[in-house]
């Protein structure tokens, strides 16, 4: 296993613990907080998880933590399967960007528009881990992603209005029905 969880032994200023990351990838090992903290008695040790139902001092919710604990081990565990041999600095940046966190010297998307793309793709993990979406409901959300994607690869949150959708509607279709859209001209 790539990746373990664990609660870091120093309280923080609302009295949780830390949920502390290990990641030992390729020789190389790199732990750090994932950005969410949880009391001990909501924490389950052999899961690696906050217990269902439950949520932090910061109102932060058992399903949120564990989302973020599951991009994590999906990213690295994928990454081992791959064989990545990655070094502590490697490590760091991908775990950055799993939880959309700025490494020093580098501009993020908080830095400009939001991506959409970021937030589609959190939202369709934690719709199949949290929601437990069937296997046809997931293809179709990545049946939506990847025709997005072809229309508009980058896109923004800034970027939706009613133009962008009524494009995104017209994305695609064949000039056949373009008849529809009497404001289009062929």
């Amino acid at each position: 296993m790539a990746v373990t969880f664990y609660l870091f032994t120093r309280l923080d200023k609302k009295g949780d613990h830390p949920i502390y990351t290990s990641i030992y990838l390729g020789w190389s090992r790199f732990c750090s907080s994932i950005g969410y903290s949880i009391n001990p008695d909501k924490w389950d040790d052999e899961k690696m998880k906050v217990k269902h139902g439950a949520s932090s001092a910061r109102k932060v919710p058992f399903n949120t933590n564990n989302s973020r604990i599951a991009a994590i081990s999906s990213k690295f565990d994928t990454l081992e399967a791959n064989n990545a041999k990655l070094s502590k600095e490697q490590i760091k940046k991908q775990l950055a960007e799993v939880i959309g966190r700025q490494v020093k010297g580098e501009e993020t998307e908080t830095d400009g528009p939001v991506g959409f793309f970021k937030y589609f793709d959190a939202f369709i993990l934690d719709g199949k881990l949290n929601h437990k979406w069937a296997l046809n409901t997931v293809k179709k959300w990545g049946t939506l992603r990847s025709h997005m994607m072809k229309f508009n690869k980058n896109i923004t949150l800034d970027d939706f209005g009613k133009e962008t959708l009524d494009a995104y509607v017209r994305f695609g279709q064949p000039k056949s029905i373009c008849w529809m859209f009497p404001s289009e001209k062929n």
